[in-house]
């Protein structure tokens, strides 16, 4: 018969050694975890041609939880994170056409409105052609938690030279990018 329980040591040095085992264990466990999010990120999966790689609410997820301090708070630069050339980024709601910001920043690509209440885009623009753009949708019955950047006005106009957040999360789960200013 087999008994399980806990082993006394009373040895100070099998303790000593048997605790640098424990940390080492510890750490390395949290390095892997860490090391798996961020190949699950920047590879991403291939199911249908489908990437997850420059969803922003992924990166800037990735970036807060990897490199938050004690606060649950970090700095975040686009500019150094997402992972394409864009020389500024828009990002706007669903009652400011498109059209008008086509106009007033010149950019060279059509694409529609955005159609949906609660909806909104942020796109990336490089020599005044979008490189990249993303879209998000509310819907009540499935609750997301994605990434909210406030502003004021009808949209928010980012340069790459200038693209520092502070991120956190509210009590809802939310990861907030606060422009810094």
């Amino acid at each position: 018969m087999i008994k399980m329980g806990i082993i006394i040591v009373s040895n100070p040095l099998v303790k000593k050694i048997l605790k640098i085992i424990l940390v080492f264990a510890t750490v390395f466990t949290i390095f892997l975890a860490k090391l798996f999010i961020t190949l699950y990120i920047v590879v991403g999966f291939g199911l249908g041609g489908f990437y997850i790689k420059n969803r922003i609410d992924y990166i800037t997820e990735f970036q807060w939880w990897w490199n938050k301090n004690d606060d649950g708070e970090c700095i975040i630069d686009l500019a150094e994170v997402m992972p394409f050339e864009w020389d500024y980024f828009v990002i706007y709601y669903h009652f400011y056409e498109y059209k008008k910001i086509k106009e007033e920043l010149a950019i060279e690509t059509d694409m529609g409105d955005l159609s949906e209440a609660d909806s909104r885009r942020a796109m990336f623009i490089r020599n005044n052609k979008v490189v990249f753009y993303e879209d998000w949708y509310f819907h009540p019955s499935e609750p997301q938690k994605y990434t909210v950047m406030p502003y004021d006005g009808n949209y928010l106009l980012v340069k790459k030279d200038d693209a520092k957040f502070r991120a956190f999360k509210d009590e809802e789960g939310y990861l907030w990018l606060e422009k810094i200013e």
